[in-house]
């Protein structure tokens, strides 16, 4: 039976836990900790940057959330990063998508708008 604990895990139960080789790693400010728990209730899937400018602002975000945003998670590779381990935990990818009714690359019809007037999403 193997008993070396894994390089790293986390804990959401109660209040947010990570350990790395069975030691406690701190996750200073409350907004890197719901950033990192964001992204740890969808465990191998994407999250946009607005679902988690939602978890951390609410309703009321910044007027560069998005800036703040990318700052909280470059604080938080850092305070995950390993430096004996290569591998990346949290990783981001950009999808850039169009406005509704801008016109493709390719010159086709415009994007559809994702709610349509008069259903609700006016």
């Amino acid at each position: 039976m193997n008993t070396t604990p894994a390089a790293t895990s986390f804990g959401l139960l109660g209040a947010l836990e990570v350990t790395r080789r069975g030691r406690r790693v701190a996750v200073p400010g409350a907004k890197q900790r719901i950033v990192l728990a964001s992204l740890l209730l969808s465990l191998n899937q994407p999250v946009s940057a607005e679902a988690i400018i939602h978890h951390v602002w609410d309703d009321d975000p910044p007027r560069k959330a998005r800036e703040s945003l990318h700052t909280l998670v470059a604080r938080l590779r850092v305070v995950l990063r390993d430096d004996t381990d290569d591998e990346k935990l949290i990783h981001t990818a950009y999808r850039r998508i169009p406005r509704p009714g801008r016109r493709r690359p390719c010159g086709c019809r415009p994007f559809p708008h994702p709610h349509p007037p008069g259903q609700g999403h006016d």
